[in-house]
C-alpha cells in the first residue's frame, strides 16, 4: 500500500473528482487524507467530504489549505458568483453539502504530522496551484524532508504558455521546484492525450453507487459549464495513477518556472532549473480503459503497469 495525501482544487474542472473517486478504487493506494487548496478552500473541502460520504468513506479526514496565492490574483470564471465573503462559490458546490464539516485544524499542519508519523513514505499528490505544498517546504522544512515523493499533475513543454496549476500560484511553484525534493511532473502536454471516449463518459453516467451518481452529476454540471465542449480529460487521475501504475514514461529534465514578463508561470526546461522526473508519454487508451474500469465497477487486473 502506499500511502497518499491529496491535495486538490476540487470544484472547478472534473478531473480533480474523478481522481478522489481513483483513490477510492486503486486497492494499492491508502488515501490517509485529503487537503483543500486556492480560492475557496473551504467549500471544496465540503465537495471533497459529499463524495467521499457518497462512497461510505466519512473516513478519510478533509482539511482546509490556503486560498490566497503568494503574489499571483485570483483567475476566477466568467459563470461564477461570489459569497458574502468574497470568495468565489465553486462550480460544483450544492446545497446540501452545506452541513459537511472539515476537519480542525490547518491542512499543512496535517501533512506535517503525517509525514513525520510516516518518514519517507508519504507521497503528497499536488493537483492543484502549489500554495499549500510551497507553505509546507516553509513552515515545515524538516517534516517536508520526510516525505517520500511529490506527485504534481501540472506545467507544460509544447510552447503553448502557462499550465492552469503553476500559473495560478507561480511564486510557491517555483519554491516547490527548487524544494530538493524528489518531484515526478505530469504535465498537460501528456494529460490531453487522455479524454474519455463517449462509451466511457456513459459509464460514468449510468453508475449506481452514491458517490459514483454525485460524480456523474457533477460531470454534467462542468460540461454544462464549459466554453468549449470537450469529454472529460483525465489530467490528474493520471498523476494520482502514477503513485502506483507505469502508464506514463518519465524522463530525468532540469526545470525552472518563470515568474516574470512572458515567462511568468511557464515550466522551462533549462540548465539552470532543478532536475526531476517529466511525464513524456502515456499509454492514454489504455489508462483512460483503466479509469472508467476502476471507478465505473469492472475493475481489471493491471499487474503488468505496476511500477
Amino acid at each position: 500500500m502506499i500511502k497518499v495525501i491529496l491535495d486538490t482544487d476540487i470544484g472547478d474542472d472534473i478531473d480533480d473528482a474523478v481522481a478522489l473517486a481513483l483513490a477510492m478504487k486503486i486497492r494499492e493506494i491508502e488515501l490517509c487524507g485529503v487537503v483543500t487548496t486556492y480560492r475557496n478552500s473551504r467549500m471544496r473541502a465540503k465537495i471533497a467530504m459529499a463524495l467521499l460520504d457518497g462512497w461510505d468513506r466519512k473516513d478519510i479526514p478533509v482539511y482546509c489549505g490556503l486560498d490566497d496565492p503568494i503574489k499571483e490574483p485570483y483567475h476566477n470564471f466568467k459563470f461564477e458568483k461570489f459569497d458574502e465573503n468574497g470568495k468565489p462559490i465553486i462550480g460544483h458546490y450544492e446545497e446540501y453539502m452545506r452541513d459537511y464539516i472539515p476537519a480542525e485544524g490547518s491542512g499543512i499542519e496535517y501533512i506535517a504530522e503525517q509525514a513525520k508519523k510516516y518518514p519517507h513514505e508519504i507521497v503528497l499528490v499536488a493537483i492543484g496551484p502549489l500554495t499549500d505544498v510551497a507553505e509546507f517546504v516553509q513552515k515545515y522544512p524538516q517534516e517536508f524532508s520526510l516525505l517520500k515523493e511529490i506527485v504534481i499533475m501540472g506545467g507544460r513543454f509544447d510552447g503553448m504558455g502557462a499550465e492552469w496549476n503553476i500559473k495560478g500560484d507561480p511564486e510557491a511553484a517555483k519554491i516547490v521546484f527548487e524544494s530538493g525534493a524528489s518531484i515526478r511532473l505530469v504535465p498537460l502536454d501528456v494529460t490531453l492525450q487522455c479524454v474519455l471516449s463517449e462509451e466511457e463518459l456513459e459509464r460514468f453516467h449510468s453508475a449506481q453507487s452514491g458517490g459514483n451518481r454525485r460524480l456523474g452529476k457533477m460531470i454534467s454540471v462542468w460540461m454544462k459549464n464549459i466554453k468549449y465542449k470537450s469529454n472529460p480529460i483525465l489530467h490528474d487521475p493520471l498523476a494520482l495513477a502514477s503513485t502506483v501504475f507505469d502508464f506514463c514514461e518519465f524522463e530525468p529534465k532540469k526545470v525552472r518556472i518563470g515568474t516574470e514578463g512572458a515567462e511568468r508561470g511557464v515550466t522551462i526546461e533549462d540548465e539552470c532549473g532543478k532536475e526531476i522526473l517529466v511525464a513524456t508519454t502515456v499509454r492514454s487508451k489504455q489508462f483512460t480503459e483503466f479509469v472508467s474500469d476502476m471507478v465505473c465497477g469492472a475493475q481489471k487486473e493491471a499487474k503488468c503497469l505496476e511500477r
